[in-house]
């Protein structure tokens, strides 16, 4: 599950198979990573990947299924305000290459209203979806390439009836709309961001106009979030994570940084818009302090020493090189802060990771905040057994210093087999993630020498 969705009150969040408190931000546990959307207490959508539709699933690790309908492959989700319709937007499968609406009750999946869509090249439907404080869907709909948004509409009994866009916007990039349906943020073409009205279509606010020259990346995916009322509007673009706060008719950009998630993830704010949830391959919850403040002093923690030969990185934009290895590039994860390689032999290389403590503060008991750590951060490395947690060397201890700690050894098959030794520590309101990956058979007193250095 690669998009965060919430329950309808916004007080909790799901991403990455994980669930999230959406006021507190602390880690709940782990549920079906499939999971595209929270229609009750207990009770949530599926996306069926196997064969297109959509299940109805008890909320938790086993999601059991309780109801099935089928269909396509689902692009968008959303629940009206009373929780008794859900409506996607689905491709593919059972729908053909032809996108469309379908509404269902929610309690029990029985159809109640399919509408298609322009059609768009499969598997690329940009297209996003909501339900406005009333009960009518409103949709914004793909171009025929299915990368951009083409035009926002609310359906009615006769189909789409479109919303008029105010002409001066110029070619929508990508829509995303308010909890209620009642606003719409717009991603322009020329990388403005606007604020509009659902159904009127009357503009409320702008950004500020583009810099010259700018010539946007027609391929990238641009993703958009708009808090409630349209306080805030974040925009993920061009590798970059940007935040607008609205005063008046005007979007102030408030924040800017590289985006740590990448291009091909989705976004959604909590239900008092202070803390934006990044999907992606891990969760990213940004606070208000986060949001406005990119400076923080680097935990004690994170200050780590690394082996004799290994070269650090050179952090640029979304990416981090190693001039010691021409040509070895990472995606820069979110919270990376440290990132060393050894070129020679053996191959390894050693990162510092930074999260938020605040996440894993409901555990208080040392082995069960230390369960809870893994869980988190490590969750195909099984635990449950005290078998398991022998063969992961799993620990959880405080460090000469009084702090919270806990690791794992974890190895890895596969073409390039790897030994992986993972620490965390709570260092204050952070958590400091140590990983040293080197491959499987490397000398042993190396390794060792190289381990004594970095964790102790």
């Amino acid at each position: 599950m690669a998009d965060p969705v919430t329950t309808r009150g916004g007080d909790t969040v799901y991403a990455c198979g994980a669930a999230f408190d959406g006021i507190r931000g602390h880690y709940l546990g782990r549920v079906d990573p499939e999971l595209v959307a929270v229609i009750g207490p207990g009770r949530g959508i599926r996306n069926d990947l196997g064969e297109g539709g959509v299940e109805l699933v008890t909320l938790d690790r086993r999601a059991t299924r309780i109801a099935r309908d089928s269909g396509g492959l689902v692009a968008s989700t959303a629940v009206s305000a009373d929780g008794s319709r859900l409506a996607t937007i689905e491709a593919g499968l059972g729908t053909g290459a032809e996108p469309a609406v379908v509404v269902r009750d929610a309690r029990s999946l029985a159809r109640i209203q399919r509408v298609a869509l322009p059609r768009s090249r499969p598997g690329l439907v940009s297209a996003v979806i909501g339900f406005m404080r009333e009960g009518r869907v409103v949709v914004g709909t793909a171009d025929a390439a299915g990368m951009r948004i083409a035009s926002i509409a609310t359906i009615g009994a006769n189909g789409l009836e479109r919303v008029a866009v105010p002409s001066s916007l110029g070619r929508l990039r990508v829509a995303g709309f308010s909890a209620d349906g009642t606003v719409a943020a717009l991603a322009l073409q020329d990388r403005r961001v606007a604020l509009i009205a659902i159904p009127s279509g009357a503009l409320l606010a702008t950004s500020a106009a583009p810099r010259r020259g700018y010539r946007p990346d027609e391929s990238a995916r641009t993703a958009v979030a708009v808090a409630p009322r349209g306080a805030r509007v974040a925009v993920r673009s061009d590798s970059m994570l940007l935040l607008y706060e609205r005063d008046g008719s005007t979007l102030s950009l408030a924040y800017a940084q590289p985006d740590p998630e990448g291009p091909d993830a989705s976004m959604v704010f909590d239900a008092r818009g202070e803390r934006l949830f990044l999907g992606g391959g891990e969760l990213t919850a940004l606070g208000r302090a986060a949001l406005r403040d990119q400076a923080s002093a680097l935990p004690q923690a994170a200050r780590v020493s690394a082996p004799r030969g290994f070269s650090p990185g050179r952090f640029a934009g979304g990416s981090v090189t190693f001039p010691s290895q021409p040509g070895t590039e990472w995606a820069r994860e979110p919270g990376l802060v440290a990132a060393y390689i050894h070129a020679g032999e053996p191959y390894a290389d050693l990162k510092v990771v930074v999260t938020d403590s605040q996440e894993l503060a409901l555990y208080r008991e040392l082995e069960r905040w230390g369960a809870a750590v893994m869980e988190r951060y490590e969750p195909y490395t099984p635990l449950d057994t005290p078998s398991d947690r022998r063969h992961a060397a799993f620990r959880a201890f405080r460090d000469p210093r009084g702090r919270r700690a806990v690791e794992v050894h974890v190895r890895s098959d596969g073409c390039d087999p790897e030994d992986r030794w993972f620490r965390v520590t709570e260092d204050g309101k952070a958590l400091v993630h140590v990983t040293l990956s080197t491959p499987v058979g490397a000398r042993r007193a190396t390794i060792n020498a190289w381990r004594q250095t970095v964790f102790e």
